[in-house]
């Protein structure tokens, strides 16, 4: 607690410093509370109320008024006459009072509405019912078309928790041994039919449906479509979506909530990070809230995390109760450090009702903190450089925190795949940080013994003469081990690790690999070329792949001249003479070497082992005047300092742009729009900037340097390079 009442002290000099807040009204962070029109609420006390929020300095209300329209119209008035946001907080698949066909029946049978799982109000709507769907979607609209509507936020947008809270399981009465049945939907006649018509599985017979990965996903997407169509109707009527969701998604909502709501077509994401209630310290945060951001880079959703408030931290300890749990003023304060550390937009207190006076001072003090990182006051350079040392520092402790079990244990998990690492350190540390080389090791989809051979092989076959040789352990035993979709986040994580347990230095990182350990570095090294300080591929087989996005990262091949199994020799002198005439086109551009050993086969006496020293000559430019993007069979929302929309990333769209003096020259495009990260080394950001595209100016003027621009890029990135001053965004067509 010390220690972080020792960053809150220094964080809030230079609070003082740049910004001098005083008041939350004055903060940067948006604060919101959740409320209710309780039983024995009137206009007029609903009013005093919310004139007390608009003094604390509060952003917005999620009010629940229920589905009375005429309340939520007289409360959302009320509110905009206090200069609040209004959040129409609705309940959406828990109602009674419905058609009783419309209600979800669970595994045993047992209709919703007779049969409420955990407690009686959990009477759930079929999501996947047809007509469910054209009665929420109307009644929606309507909520949307109220005047002083801001947002429509979705409440209980969930099928019932299959594993609730660790919190509430002994006030159910229950022993944690996987999904309960009882809370386990739907199993009615039309969901059980379309999903046997899609699989040919009647789910009914499944001894144990909760193995069914296709019938939890069937579930999700029921869910998915049903809140993007009544996301649809909000937006016809001009208005903005949030929901209250689970944490995660991944860990939390989707496997006990069927929530994939990094899916959902939504303006903001409200999820609920009630650590007491999964029995988790307030530590959690920082491990659930960048969870919950990344599974959003590259999308304008918004992230206000939820946190749930306890009015009596006396009570709580006595009782035990989920009633009663929730955060102290004191942990408010580090739940809201590490929520907005984590790269949380806002803050949400789950509720109003249970803020006591000691809640109120934290958070004001808290938010004002926290606030210095997303400021979006003009910064000099200098000031600049100071905030961007200050965002990078606090970013390398929560990293640090963050994979100090991939340093203890030399594991990776991500779902549930594991990645086992061995590493040596070389020589003497110099003093911009170490290199990394991250060694891939031969196999494929072979015998996972000789795949384990192949790894412990790899430990001794490079030897550097600096730097940490790390060799990780596939995490499955295939042809494409190495460049499968999610293998980019090993490697991203090998390098958080990296960076913080083992001092290297981000810009010196190299990937190369042998034999199948090649082929994944044919595909690695183009894919996150803006990774890389340089590459090379051993023997391996190149496939389909483009090599245009390496431009920017020095490139060798290695093949024994007699290696022809899979044409390996015949295809890497193509790809050399590919990278030869890119270099033709490019002179400064796609620097390589190709070696083809005489008298070898597909082991080259380690001749190969010459790409070390090559390799070493090379440091990351993160920051190119001329970068080739194209996307490819995995697609990455950014690359270098450009970042395009989510939605429109589709294989071989490019993007092709140069700096001309402080004027950047965007050559081909095919997106709507880009974002672009500059700072000075990019362009002069004390001068004017002018972006052009076929020969038409689209944006002139000063790029202003913010700390909300350097901790967004930062978290956006999760790479210290790439925490951008300045950010311009531009649309190139409508």
């Amino acid at each position: 607690m010390k220690q972080t009442t020792d960053i809150l002290h220094k964080e809030l000099i230079l609070l003082l410093l740049f910004l001098g807040l005083s008041t939350l009204a004055q903060a940067q962070i948006p604060v919101y509370v959740t409320c209710d029109w309780k039983e024995g609420t009137s206009l007029e006390t609903l009013k005093a109320e919310l004139h007390q929020y608009h003094r604390q300095g509060v952003r917005g209300v999620c009010l629940n008024a229920g589905n009375d329209l005429s309340r939520i119209a007289q409360a959302a008035q009320a509110a905009h006459a206090e200069q609040l946001e209004y959040q129409a907080l609705v309940p959406t698949l828990r109602r009674k009072g419905l058609n009783p066909k419309w209600y979800a029946v669970n595994r045993l049978g047992q209709p919703a509405l007779s049969h409420p799982a955990y407690a009686a109000g959990n009477t759930l709507l079929d999501p996947l019912n047809p007509e469910v769907h054209r009665y929420l979607t109307a009644y929606f609209s309507k909520v949307a078309q109220l005047h002083d509507v801001d947002y429509v936020m979705l409440a209980d947008a969930q099928y019932t928790e299959v594993i609730p809270a660790e919190g509430l399981r002994k006030e159910y009465g229950l022993i944690a041994t996987g999904e309960y049945a009882p809370a386990d939907y739907c199993y009615c006649d039309d969901c059980v039919r379309i999903f046997q018509d899609q699989t040919g599985m009647d789910i009914r017979q499944v001894t144990d449906p909760s193995k069914v990965k296709a019938w939890r996903q069937f579930r999700c997407d029921a869910l998915t479509s049903l809140v993007n169509d009544i996301a649809a109707a909000v937006h016809g009527a001009g208005k903005k979506i949030s929901a209250a969701v689970l944490p995660g998604p991944q860990s939390y909502a989707r496997h006990r909530a069927r929530q994939e709501w990094q899916k959902w077509n939504l303006d903001a994401v409200f999820p609920m990070n009630f650590n007491n209630l999964y029995s988790r310290e307030t530590a959690w945060l920082r491990f659930i809230v960048d969870q919950e951001t990344n599974s959003l880079k590259g999308s304008d959703m918004k992230v206000v995390s939820g946190l749930y408030i306890c009015p009596d931290e006396a009570r709580r300890i006595r009782t035990g109760k989920a009633e009663d749990a929730g955060l102290s003023a004191a942990n408010l304060a580090t739940a809201i450090a590490l929520s907005v550390q984590s790269g949380a937009d806002g803050i949400a207190l789950f509720s109003a009702d249970r803020m006591t006076a000691e809640h109120w001072k934290a958070l004001t003090a808290a938010i004002s903190v926290a606030s210095t990182k997303v400021s979006q006051r003009r910064l000099s350079a200098q000031e600049s450089e100071q905030m961007q040392k200050l965002i990078a520092n606090d970013f390398k402790a929560d990293i640090t925190a963050r994979t100090k079990y991939i340093y203890d244990k030399h594991l990776i998990k991500i779902g549930r795949r594991t990645m086992e690492l061995h590493w040596n350190i070389f020589g003497q540390k110099p003093k911009d940080g170490r290199s990394l080389y991250i060694s891939l090791h031969g196999g494929g989809g072979t015998l996972h013994e000789l795949n384990i051979q192949q790894w412990t092989n790899q430990w001794r076959l490079y030897t550097p003469s600096e730097g940490v040789y790390l060799c990780p352990h596939a995490p499955v035993d295939a042809w494409n081990m190495w460049c499968q979709p999610d293998l980019g986040q090993f490697y991203h994580d090998i390098i958080l690790m990296a960076v913080s347990w083992l001092d290297v230095n981000p810009n010196k990182v190299y990937i190369l690999g042998y034999s199948a350990g090649g082929d994944g570095v044919w595909r690695m090294a183009p894919r996150m070329a803006d990774t890389w300080a340089a590459a090379s591929m051993m023997a391996g087989h190149p496939g389909d792949v483009s090599l245009v996005n390496l431009r920017n990262t020095p490139f060798m091949i290695w093949c024994g001249a007699n290696d022809a199994a899979y044409n390996r020799n015949l295809l890497a002198r193509q790809r050399i003479e590919q990278m030869d005439s890119l270099q033709r086109l490019d002179p400064e551009g796609y620097r390589h070497e190709g070696h083809i050993v005489e008298g070898c086969g597909h082991w080259m006496n380690r001749a190969d082992t010459a790409a070390i020293s090559w390799m070493e000559k090379f440091t990351r430019n993160p920051y190119p005047h001329k970068i080739v993007w194209q996307q490819e069979e995995v697609l990455r929302p950014s690359f270098y300092w450009i970042t395009a929309p989510l939605k429109e990333l589709e294989r071989y769209k490019q993007v092709r742009l140069h700096v001309e003096g402080n004027s950047i020259i965007i050559d081909r495009c095919d997106y709507s729009s880009l974002q672009l990260g500059l700072n000075d080394s990019i362009v002069d950001l004390n001068k004017p900037v002018k972006i052009v595209y076929k020969g038409r100016t689209l944006w002139q003027g000063k790029a202003p340097r913010t700390a909300y621009n350097l901790f967004k890029t930062l978290r956006q990135r999760e790479d210290a390079s790439y925490s951008f001053p300045a950010v311009v965004t531009i649309k190139l067509r409508p």
